[in-house]
């Protein structure tokens, strides 16, 4: 995943909402997740949110960390392959 270019269209979708954190349908369709994917992601913890209201929002440094611990696990696991 190209995180320079998720982050910049999180910050355009920020820019036009008027809020600091994306909310769950703005992430799933920027990250192509389905509704219950993104809802055990952060169960498991590894999908940094935080709570306003009765909405999850999820700011671009939440966003940015996911990311990079993806990027991470995907390179442990070519490594272990290429073993």
């Amino acid at each position: 995943m190209d995180s320079s270019f998720i982050v910049e269209r999180c910050r355009e979708i920020l820019a036009r909402s008027g809020r600091v954190g994306l909310i769950d349908s703005e992430l799933q369709e920027l990250l192509g997740l389905s509704r219950p994917t993104l809802q055990k992601k952060r169960d498991a913890g590894l999908l940094p949110f935080c709570r306003q209201g009765g909405k999850f929002l999820y700011l671009p440094s939440h966003i940015l960390e996911y990311l990079k611990n993806i990027d991470r696990s995907d390179r442990a696991l070519a490594a272990r392959r290429s073993r």
